[in-house]
């Protein structure tokens, strides 16, 4: 990931709807029946969901998941079946609020980072190994299996400083003295 993609971006305040990103893929490892299902709580709030759904060789799925979306939400479900330019991604997720990636094991990092680095609040199940990684690295995540006990308010909350938080874990982790610390850790092992 490059945060140069990121760092000029310019967090906007808006009014409007939620935006609310699930998944990362049209891969059904997205689990996204059930993240479908989980927001259904919310389907008279103010909120749009965003679903990638822009690569897949399984166009059957990819059609049962829009019929859902549509059917949950109606026209607040925005289904994304085209590829986007990196740039043009950056700023989509940097229009996002909150993400919900559902995944039975580690996958979307590289939404996942660049989400926490904006300052989004990120749900993901607390069984992977990608939350423990990431908490352990100081960031802030929000577990999915938790998300059909809360309210609509404590659903979108996130504090300013648990954004800002999670931007420098992720500039950390991302930083050439992390990785030089990393290659120095592997390198010394094998003397």
């Amino acid at each position: 990931m490059n945060l140069e993609n990121l760092k000029n971006l310019i967090k906007e305040t808006k009014g409007g709807p939620i935006n609310i990103l699930i998944g990362n893929s049209a891969d059904p490892a997205n689990n996204h029946f059930e993240i479908l299902e989980m927001l259904s709580a919310f389907t008279n709030e103010s909120i749009s969901i965003y679903c990638p759904l822009s690569y897949s060789s399984d166009q059957d799925y990819v059609g049962l998941v829009i019929h859902k979306g549509q059917e949950l939400f109606g026209d607040k479900f925005i289904p994304l079946t085209q590829m986007m330019a990196t740039q043009e991604y950056a700023k989509f997720l940097n229009n996002m609020d909150i993400a919900v990636m559902n995944h039975y094991r580690q996958q979307g990092l590289g939404n996942i980072m660049p989400l926490l680095y904006l300052g989004k609040k990120v749900y993901l199940r607390s069984d992977i190994s990608s939350f423990p990684f990431l908490s352990k690295a100081g960031c802030v995540i929000f577990d999915t299996c938790s998300m059909n006990k809360s309210n609509f308010a404590s659903f979108i909350s996130i504090t300013d400083d648990d954004s800002e938080t999670n931007k420098k874990a992720i500039e950390r982790m991302l930083s050439p003295s992390h990785y030089a610390d990393l290659w120095n850790n592997l390198f010394g092992k094998h003397k």
